[in-house]
């Protein structure tokens, strides 16, 4: 049996623990906003890096900010890619 590995992230003076399937789990369901940046590639939909932590958390996106969303993601093993 695999264990999954639980990361802690900081959102708005929040802690929150998420591992990598929650993300996957949530935006499998959810329609991709448009990518301005940095994203992440979820059944080959791309999906901007901070949709996947408010749609996770249910959180309004001016909490997310890309800088911390990005390191979070890394640590979790998504590969986060740029448009440029």
């Amino acid at each position: 049996m695999l264990m999954k590995f639980k990361e802690r992230v900081i959102i708005n003076s929040k802690p929150y623990e998420l591992d990598k399937e929650d993300i996957i789990k949530v935006l499998k369901v959810t329609s991709p906003d448009n990518v301005r940046k940095f994203y992440i590639e979820i059944e080959g939909r791309e999906y901007p890096i901070t949709q996947a932590l408010y749609s996770t958390l249910n959180l309004p996106k001016v909490y997310i900010k890309s800088n911390v969303v990005q390191v979070f993601l890394t640590k979790l093993g998504f590969e986060v890619k740029s448009k440029y």
